[in-house]
């Protein structure tokens, strides 16, 4: 579906930019199936907090000690190492929460790190989920 949504089937992986210009509309619906499915344990805006909570931010990679807590946290990293995906997912509800989806290349997102804070940020610009950059003075006007 992913694939299908940017026209990259053929090619069978994406790129940061089809990443950044992924349909809002079937973002959602993804998003959606994968929280059903599951019971509220997976899907992107189940791992949207995590990824937060663990230092990284929307669109930027800040440091990859921050993007190996979340992998930590979320069970794609066991160990200090990161799992071999395309065997070691856990495809169970016994899944760390925000385990699934996966989007390296068993999804056919390729990049690792930087397409997946693009994805986040496209989350973001697509109304998923909300953030506000803590370092960014929130700027009120008078009226």
């Amino acid at each position: 579906m992913m694939l299908r949504s940017v026209g990259r089937q053929q090619q069978g992986w994406m790129t940061q930019d089809d990443v950044k210009k992924f349909s809002c509309e079937d973002l959602k619906i993804i998003d959606n199936l994968w929280k059903e499915y599951s019971q509220g344990r997976f899907g992107f805006t189940v791992q949207f907090p995590i990824f937060v909570e663990t230092g990284n931010r929307p669109g930027r990679l800040v440091d990859t000690e921050a993007y190996d807590n979340f992998g930590t946290r979320i069970g794609w990293r066991k160990d200090g190492q990161w799992v071999q995906f395309k065997y070691n997912l856990d495809f169970s509800l016994e899944a760390p929460v925000g385990h699934l989806p996966n989007p390296r290349p068993a999804y056919q997102i390729t990049g690792g790190r930087l397409n997946y804070t693009a994805l986040t940020q496209r989350m973001v610009d697509c109304g998923l989920v909300a953030y506000s950059d803590p370092r960014r003075p929130i700027n009120y006007e008078a009226e």
